[in-house]
């Protein structure tokens, strides 16, 4: 019988094993010292913190359709969609990250959609708010035309100004 192969394979399985509880150790060691109970090493760095609506702008000019309208679907679908044209907007002097607002409703449907856009000074200049098309239940719609009301708000430094609103007549189409 050969000796040193069985005490080659005895240093290799302790080297082994060595290895195995080394990196458990290791990775025990990192969890401890980088963990809320101890916490002296960071791994990780903080993030930076952008505060929304921490900024301004200079807002003018702005222009609101004066209709929209409810369509009903094509091929006899039976489906409604809302259908809101863009806002028009200047703007100037942007500072941080002021929100712009683009908001319609239906009163009488109880119907309320708004979108917020981030504005940067990239956007200086002429801006559009636009609301995507919306479906609505075909069993909401009971009428040929509602009355319905756009808004337009600037939110910046925690405070909120209506920059513009109009009554509008949604027609039902279709």
């Amino acid at each position: 019988m050969d000796l040193s192969a069985g005490l080659l394979s005895v240093v290799t399985m302790n080297t082994e094993r060595a290895v195995v509880y080394g990196v458990i150790g290791l990775v025990l060691a990192t969890t401890l010292v980088s963990g809320p109970l101890v916490g002296t090493v960071k791994f990780t760095t903080a993030p930076e913190r952008t505060s929304l609506n921490g900024g301004d702008a200079t807002v003018g000019a702005v222009t609101l359709p004066s209709s929209t309208e409810i369509t009903s679907g094509r091929f006899g679908s039976g489906e409604y969609y809302v259908h809101v044209p863009d806002a028009t907007l200047t703007v100037a002097n942007v500072t941080g990250t002021p929100l712009l607002a683009y908001q319609f409703s239906i009163p009488a449907m109880g119907y309320s959609r708004s979108t917020t856009h981030f504005v940067t000074s990239a956007d200086a200049g002429t801006y559009g708010l636009s609301l995507e098309r919306d479906a609505i239940e075909p069993s909401r719609v009971e009428k040929q035309s509602y009355d319905g009301t756009l808004s337009v708000f600037l939110r910046s430094n925690e405070s909120e100004r209506r920059l513009a609103e109009r009554n509008v007549t949604v027609e039902v189409t279709g």
